[in-house]
């Protein structure tokens, strides 16, 4: 099984216990669709595991849910669609997709809960949340490189991340090469060395 993960998609053998129990009808209806829950960042101390999903509501605005499971309950765990899966689908992203395809990016956010989901999580403007994996610092310079590249040709702006074995961070901010980067990891966000 793919390891847990920030991004990482799981699907349960039971509806995760929601943060806010208003939202636990809609935890139970998503579960029953079959759909995954998304791996968010994990709360010191609480037992479990941390969980996410989105929710189309009016305006094309996606309203984030919280959740919880136990680990026993995750049946399986995938990283995030591949864009290129995507653009079969969504013709906005063709371009970005065949521009990119050497680095294999993945999607979250808005895009990948559409792609999911079904429902009207995008608008127009909407950025096109891409995850990158780079091994080391010569990937990622050349990943930033072609995300930079890409945005030339891409309807969509280009965001979201770099991820590293030791975390995520923001290819935008790395490429702005500061002398600290916030790194986003399974249990923390930190600033670090940009080194």
């Amino acid at each position: 099984m793919t390891p847990l993960r920030r991004h990482t998609l799981v699907w349960l053998a039971a509806p995760p216990r929601t943060a806010i129990p208003a939202d636990q009808s809609a935890a139970d209806a998503w579960h029953a669709r079959g759909l995954p829950f998304v791996v968010t960042r994990q709360s010191a101390g609480e037992p479990g595991v941390g969980l996410g999903f989105c929710l189309p509501e009016a305006g094309h605005r996606s309203r984030r849910v919280a959740a919880r499971c136990c680990e026993e309950s995750v049946l399986r765990a995938e990283p995030p669609p591949l864009l290129g899966r995507v653009a079969g689908v969504f013709a906005e992203t063709a371009a970005a997709a065949n521009a990119l395809a050497p680095l294999s990016p993945r999607i979250f956010g808005s895009w990948m809960w559409r792609f999911l989901e079904g429902g009207p999580h995008t608008r127009s403007g909407s950025d096109l949340d891409l995850l990158v994996a780079v091994s080391g610092r010569a990937e990622a310079e050349r990943a930033v490189l072609a995300l930079q590249e890409a945005e030339g040709v891409s309807a969509l702006r280009l965001d979201g991340e770099l991820s590293f074995p030791c975390g995520e961070v923001a290819w935008r901010e790395y490429a702005g090469r500061p002398a600290q980067i916030l790194l986003k990891t399974l249990t923390d966000v930190r600033l670090v060395p940009f080194a």
